[in-house]
């Protein structure tokens, strides 16, 4: 998965670019296959693309702000991205 950039003919969105892996287990230290994580994040300038983010900043019309993808056998998930702005009031995260 790629958030940094809308399809693969559009500009590379503005930042710094990063790759965020893991792998989701049960409280067993099993993998959990197939289970959908959803990922929300604010583009270099500290904006989300969501009607109740009134930040005065720019959206950047290149990113992808938001990702569903499932997990692999081994509960695997990676994603492509920019390292998130500062949101006002917030430490830099992805969610």
């Amino acid at each position: 998965m790629d958030l940094t950039r809308k399809d693969e003919k559009s500009p590379l969105a503005q930042g710094e670019v990063i790759v965020v892996c893991g792998n989701l287990l049960d409280i067993s230290s099993q993998p959990l296959e197939k289970v959908f994580v959803e990922v929300w994040q604010a583009c270099h300038s500290g904006r989300y693309n969501h009607p109740d983010d009134l930040g005065e900043s720019t959206l950047d019309p290149n990113f992808r702000y938001w990702v569903r993808m499932q997990t692999g056998p081994d509960g695997s998930f990676s994603f492509k991205t920019i390292q998130p702005g500062k949101y006002p009031g917030r430490t830099l995260r992805i969610r």
